[in-house]
């Protein structure tokens, strides 16, 4: 998935944002998996919704975007057994090239 947000500790990184990637993977109890039904699963266009609405949220670190995500994804779909989610800010100020920055939680 990728965002546009103001995430950084700069001043032009809360004005401007910055391109913001994330990749989550979760596993969920085996049982809800042979159903056939959207309701007794994951709505993956439901957990694109929750993450934009995390990431678009004002941030200081990838960490803090990390966990909220993580937060909510775990609060909201108790059927989550496992989590990874992978946080990168692309093109990080850090005065050279450098293709990202990530941040990843796991459990």
């Amino acid at each position: 998935m990728l965002f546009h947000a103001p995430i950084g500790v700069y001043d032009f990184e809360k004005r401007d944002g910055n391109d913001i990637s994330v990749d989550v993977r979760l596993t969920i109890a085996e049982q809800t998996t042979y159903d056939d039904d959207i309701t007794a699963t994951l709505n993956y266009a439901d957990v694109y919704e929750l993450v934009k609405g995390e990431v678009c949220k004002p941030a200081n670190l990838l960490e803090t975007v990390a966990n909220r995500i993580r937060q909510e994804l775990t609060s909201r779909y108790p059927q989550v057994s496992h989590y990874q989610i992978r946080v990168s800010k692309l093109n990080p100020p850090v005065g050279g090239h450098v293709g990202d920055a990530t941040i990843e939680l796991k459990d």
